[in-house]
């Protein structure tokens, strides 16, 4: 909490009543600390209970303070009260807190132009949902309004980034099923409805197999490891491509859609299969050894995709083919379906040949084309070191606030650093997207949130 100032009770001396009663500053301040606190005594026990005894007592407000007795002259008693006053109130400020009303401005708000304020930030605990944490502070603040905060005092949210993830989450969600949604019309396009009823399947049960381990190995589903399963999609159907693709090729073959046509098939392509999910997980894994503050929040995406990885080659060798087999169509569809790719092919192959052909038949131009190709990845590496690409630790987030941080040199009183903070925060309203400018200052620094 930022902001606001705490109660103190403040003695304010008088010096000539203090040399009227021939009484220093010292004994005053002497008096005051040695009467406010408690001192232990002893302990009393009885048949089964112990009890710790005190005396003294905290002084609570300015009349316990004013009573106390300093000195005594002429056989009268002198109290605080006599040689000051003393004032229950609010101590000094050490820090300001204002609110400032944008051009903007924000719907429902009064317009305010350096209001005081006082900032909280609530944070979550670790493993807890931040969104739901965000929705009950919310509904909480509503029912405190009228009851615990006054009717002239109004409460602002600044900064939700329980909606901020909510938003990012739904985001990624409508990715994922976007990238579910492409993958699965590309493979009817180029497999066939049937073949493609079979490996699209396994995406849905790859991904529930993939989350229930994430729940066993005790990591939340949250933005990255979305990301995670979106990035695997791709590849979680490679398997299951090879393996029904396979499958249909030998019933044409053998001109026979028996169960051993079927298992025979996959025996041919399981040894390629394993090695190319193994040149996958390869290529994922060392990902994971990652140190620094890197290394644990990138943790889910090799985790979670190598165990997405791992379950899609166990459906593909056990699920897509008994389904397959459960699908199989009559070999005329299948004779069809051939006759279908086979023209898909022809003009795929129309385009094709022109561009590889020359490159093949041809030694100069084959060496041209290596050697562009290895010119282009020393400048693309070259980028990094340039800089001609931006290299940051995290992607750039666009949110709709922004902070401006001043500090100030060391000395500087407060009245100076708010009177640097009134022409920031006047320069900073001439913008017309500002909807709202909380200013944050203390001694020596001072920071404006838009």
């Amino acid at each position: 909490m930022v902001g606001g100032r705490p109660r103190e009770i403040r003695v304010e001396v008088d010096p000539g009543r203090l040399a009227g009663f021939d009484v220093t500053l010292d004994t005053m301040a002497a008096t005051i600390r040695s009467a406010n606190g408690e001192k232990g005594t002893g302990s009393m026990e009885t048949t089964d209970t112990a009890f710790r005894v005190s005396s003294g007592a905290f002084l609570r407000s300015a009349e316990d303070v004013a009573r106390l007795v300093v000195a005594s002259r002429h056989g009268q008693p002198v109290y605080v009260r006599d040689l000051a006053r003393v004032v229950d109130g609010p101590a000094e400020a050490e820090q300001l807190v204002t609110y400032h009303s944008g051009p903007a401005g924000i719907e429902g708000e009064p317009a305010t132009d350096g209001a005081s304020a006082v900032t909280i930030a609530i944070a979550k605990k670790e493993g807890t949902n931040g969104v739901t944490i965000a929705k009950n502070i919310l509904k909480r603040l509503e029912s405190l309004k009228g009851n615990l905060i006054p009717d002239n005092v109004h409460a602002s949210v600044t900064r939700d980034y329980g909606k901020t993830a909510n938003d990012k989450v739904n985001e990624l969600l409508a990715a994922l099923l976007g990238a579910a949604i492409a993958v699965s019309l590309l493979c009817w396009i180029t497999i066939g409805t049937r073949p493609a009823v079979v490996v699209i399947v396994i995406i849905p049960v790859v991904i529930l197999i993939t989350i229930w381990s994430a729940w066993v190995l005790d990591y939340t589903i949250n933005r990255v490891s979305l990301f995670a399963l979106i990035f695997a999609i791709g590849i979680l159907v490679d398997d299951a491509t090879v393996v029904v693709e396979n499958i249909f090729r030998r019933w044409l073959h053998d001109d026979d859609t028996s169960v051993e046509t079927a298992v025979d098939a996959v025996r041919e392509v399981g040894n390629p299969t394993i090695i190319a999910t193994l040149t996958v997980l390869s290529a994922l894994l060392p990902m994971g050894f990652v140190s620094g503050m890197m290394g644990p929040y990138m943790l889910p995406i090799p985790l979670l995709a190598s165990v997405a990885m791992i379950f899609s080659l166990f459906a593909a060798f056990v699920f897509t083919p008994w389904f397959a087999v459960k699908l199989r169509p009559e070999m005329e569809a299948l004779k069809r379906a051939e006759v279908r790719e086979g023209k898909i092919q022809d003009g795929i192959g129309r385009y094709y040949r022109p561009l590889i052909e020359p490159l093949v038949n041809n030694r100069f131009k084959g060496k041209i084309f290596l050697w562009s190709i290895v010119i282009l990845f020393f400048l693309a590496c070259s980028m990094f070191y340039t800089q001609a690409v931006t290299v940051k630790m995290l992607p750039f987030d666009n949110k709709p606030e922004f902070n401006v941080v001043v500090n100030m040199p060391e000395g500087t009183s407060l009245p100076v650093t708010a009177n640097v903070t009134y022409s920031l925060v006047r320069a900073l309203k001439e913008l017309p997207e500002v909807t709202a400018l909380l200013a944050v200052l203390c001694r020596y620094c001072i920071a404006i949130q838009l």
